[in-house]
């Protein structure tokens, strides 16, 4: 299995992120390469505890994550 602690497996990431092309069209999904780099970021960085989304309370449900966004939009992401 590959991990990021195999430093072949990091170039190979690196590789392919160097060949992303902001015009290009996905093959799935709506989301733009920018998109979905920050996504991806977004994602990691809530892992490593660095952001922590806001929950708030929807009528009738229980507690929900806001959907994050990315782009330079507002978001409901704090800092952690």
């Amino acid at each position: 299995m590959k991990h990021l602690y195999q430093p072949e497996v990091v170039a190979e990431l690196q590789q392919r992120i160097g060949r992303l092309q902001s015009g290009a069209k996905g093959n799935w999904g709506t989301m733009n390469a920018a998109q979905a780099l920050a996504h991806c970021a977004t994602s990691l960085q809530m892992a490593l505890g660095l952001v922590n989304p806001r929950r708030t309370r929807r009528r009738g449900s229980s507690y929900h994550n806001h959907a994050l966004t990315v782009g330079g939009k507002t978001g409901d992401v704090e800092p952690a």
